[in-house]
């Protein structure tokens, strides 16, 4: 059985430490079921990865405000989808790379040929690899 210490962090000290545990048997005269082995360890957590989102979505008279969070040099795809209603498909909107970090922002006018999206109806986005 493996128990994740991180709640208690804050009660865990650079020098020794004492841990306590509590085990419950019933004791019967012709047997006993009982072991028990405890160790503690410390494990590095793994390194958190950047994040990939679409952020910062709103429209206003010219389209639709996107924004997308994602490591430097991250390569995306976007793709938006106008209903999922009898299995809507998703269409190429843009492709963009993040060249600086950080949010890069652009707008969706109107993709392949269409007016800018307008509220009704609404208008979903996704993020795709390259």
């Amino acid at each position: 059985m493996y128990h994740d210490l991180t709640p208690f962090l804050h009660w865990i000290r650079s020098c020794t430490n004492l841990g306590c545990v509590i085990l419950n048997n019933t004791w019967q005269p012709d047997w006993n079921d009982v072991a028990f082995d405890l160790s503690l360890k410390a494990m590095l957590a793994p390194a958190l990865t950047p994040t990939l989102r679409l952020s910062a979505i709103h429209a206003d008279a010219n389209g639709i405000n996107l924004g997308l969070d994602a490591p430097i040099g991250s390569d995306r795809r976007v793709e938006y989808n106008d209903t999922f209603l009898n299995g809507g498909t998703w269409q190429p909107l843009m492709e963009v790379t993040n060249r600086a970090g950080g949010t890069v922002t652009f707008l969706d006018s109107g993709a392949v040929g269409r007016l800018a999206p307008r509220l009704p109806p609404p208008r979903f986005y996704r993020l795709s690899p390259k």
